[in-house]
């Protein structure tokens, strides 16, 4: 199964109306967690914790599926917990959570090789960095205009 842009991580144990529903109660903590009453949230993380982090799932992530669970009050792992309440970037999903266990996702721009980071393959993302584009909709463009050739990244 491939993956898009944003959408729950393949190990999460979440159906896709409880994500969607997560997703849109978080969406507004996305970068204001200072001035933000978080006890909504972690009173929902705590629910879903009691739900799908009992019996064999155990000390399993409820939202990206890895182990061992760091922080038990709500039964998200050390990345997920980080990402969320210390660099207040939101739920981890497809896309913007780097490494090999989630390239089943194809790259937004080319939509050829699998996607790595920021919803780009190397070669994509390779070309924002070099061009100082800021994300994958500005290297699409850059690439429709012209101004760049999709090569190896090594090269």
């Amino acid at each position: 199964m491939l993956y898009k842009l944003d959408d729950k991580l393949p190990g999460c144990r979440l159906s896709q109306e409880e994500w969607e529903a997560l997703r849109e109660m978080t969406i507004p903590y996305e970068g204001h967690l200072k001035e933000m009453d978080l006890a909504p949230v972690k009173q929902r993380f705590s629910e879903l914790r009691e739900k799908y982090g009992s019996g064999e799932n155990e000390g399993i992530c409820w939202l990206c599926g890895t182990s061992p669970v760091r922080v038990r009050g709500m039964g998200l792992c050390r990345a997920c917990y980080r990402y969320f309440f210390e660099y207040g970037k939101g739920l981890r999903r497809c896309g913007r959570v780097q490494g090999n266990k989630y390239s089943n996702t194809l790259c937004s721009v080319c939509g050829e090789r699998p996607a790595i980071t920021l919803g780009m393959c190397r070669r994509c993302y390779h070309l924002r960095q070099k061009n100082g584009l800021k994300d994958a909709q500005e290297v699409s463009d850059f690439l429709n205009r012209g101004n760049g050739v999709l090569k190896n990244a090594r090269e």
